[in-house]
């Protein structure tokens, strides 16, 4: 009996229509970093944005809790008087890869003012994994920017609720024990805290669950160089003429072609492969929908035989589930290869 075909995760081109090329660009880089079948410390996602641009993703009337988290993050971003992260640029309005090489200065500067937004997994949605926004005000050429990094992990919502709880001891936030009950409640809520010390990562490391080497790459800057790598490749696909092809693809077919072409060149020239999304991330890519750049396609021929696997022989971590040559752990990016 043949197996269940795999699928093909294609973006989803109506989501960069009426985008400028530059929006798209950044799209590409974001959601290729972030659903990625890598390990986790080359999923990190830090991302530079103009506080004034963050604010068109602001509503206060919105029942959507990621709006209401990114409505959260605006008003308190507003409220920061000081940064202690203060940078000159050449060019009057920078682009992000001039902003991250300048941070590459100070990677790991604790600005004491940070706001922690997690936005767990679970068995129906986000499925591909939970997602925890670092976000801190710096000052470019003395206008207020929001630098945040997103990172990426398999915590269910349990696990997401104890970090959570952990932060309200640095917080404003009331500390009620009920406060975190609902994944979906938690998701509304960014907690602003005042975070001790002068190193970042050995502040985070004792809260957040991540292995070692992510918090080695955001020490070493290694997180800004592998962005600024990404936002490169993704300035090369995008051209022009390609946007002028996003635009006018109106069928179904149409968009299926254009985005499977558009993975298939980010796959090749990143060394990444591409898992379904990088849905949950709060304004990672900016300017495409919240949920999801990718929309599953079937794949036109991926069959094989398949064998039940209760443990990665890679990481150790439990899968329990049958898989096929080629099947990558979401734990630890290992390829199975096959008996």
């Amino acid at each position: 009996m043949p197996q269940p075909k795999e699928q093909l995760h294609a973006f989803e081109i109506p989501n960069w229509q009426g985008k400028s090329l530059s929006e798209i660009s950044h799209d590409g880089a974001s959601g290729t970093i972030e659903a990625s079948a890598v390990s986790l410390s080359k999923r990190i996602n830090p991302v530079a944005l103009k506080l004034s641009k963050f604010a068109k993703w602001t509503d206060t009337q919105s029942n959507d809790p990621v709006i209401i988290a990114s409505t959260k993050i605006y008003q308190w971003a507003q409220e920061v008087k000081e940064s202690s992260i203060k940078i000159w640029t050449q060019s009057e309005d920078p682009e992000e890869n001039e902003i991250l090489r300048a941070i590459k200065d100070q990677p790991d500067l604790n600005p004491q003012d940070l706001i922690i937004w997690i936005s767990p997994r679970d068995k129906i949605n986000f499925k591909e994994g939970t997602r925890v926004g670092i976000y801190q005000v710096i000052l470019i050429n003395g206008e207020k920017y929001l630098f945040f990094r997103t990172l990426c992990n398999f915590d269910y919502f349990e696990e997401c609720a104890k970090s959570a709880q952990k932060f309200l001891h640095f917080s404003t936030l009331e500390k009620k024990p009920t406060i975190f009950l609902d994944p979906e409640f938690l998701r509304t809520i960014p907690i602003p805290i005042k975070a001790p010390g002068n190193s970042l990562t050995d502040f985070l490391r004792k809260y957040l669950n991540f292995p070692d080497e992510v918090w080695a790459a955001i020490e070493e800057g290694k997180d800004l160089d592998e962005k600024i790598k990404l936002n490169e490749i993704s300035k090369s696909i995008f051209t022009p003429d390609l946007v002028i092809e996003i635009n006018q693809a109106k069928t179904f077919t149409e968009q299926a072609r254009l985005g499977a072409y558009i993975e298939q060149e980010l796959q090749a020239r990143t060394g990444r492969r591409l898992i379904a999304g990088s849905c949950g991330t709060l304004y990672s890519s900016a300017t495409s929908s919240l949920y999801s750049l990718f929309s599953p396609l079937p794949l036109f021929s991926s069959e094989g035989e398949k064998k039940f696997v209760k443990n990665c022989g890679n990481c150790g971590a439990p899968i329990n589930n049958y898989i096929s040559k080629g099947y990558i752990c979401p734990h630890c990016g290992g390829v199975y290869e096959g008996c």
